[in-house]
């Protein structure tokens, strides 16, 4: 797992939600943070961080700060957690059937003339 210090140049908390919602659509992240004081975000995962430094640069100005493996210590938090009990998916129908009749005053309106 690699963790990846960027500098973002944002100026509000739109522009956050933004970049976080883009940096969140690559599946290998397991942690985003942001410091808006420092207008830095981490970003620790198994993902590239030239693709998530691409992605960004799209929008917003982007520098990779420092760039490095997890520490033991924040490794050993993340798998220290409760086991998560497993629960079963319900499904769900979310439409539901009915059927419509339609009742005409001349159900044959074929007339020959």
């Amino acid at each position: 797992m690699i963790k990846t210090v960027f500098k973002l140049d944002l100026h509000d908390d739109k522009a956050k939600g933004k970049a976080m919602k883009d940096v969140c659509g690559f599946e290998e992240i397991d942690f985003i943070g942001m410091d808006m004081k420092e207008k830095k975000m981490t970003v620790i995962g198994s993902v590239n961080p030239l693709k998530v430094l691409i992605k960004l640069r799209k929008f917003w100005p982007a520098d990779i700060v420092s760039l490095g493996p997890v520490k033991a210590e924040e490794a050993k938090k993340e798998e220290t957690n409760e086991p998560q009990q497993q629960m079963r998916a319900a499904s769900v129908n979310p439409y539901a059937a009915y059927n419509l009749e339609r009742i005409e005053e001349n159900p044959n309106p074929c007339a020959i003339m």
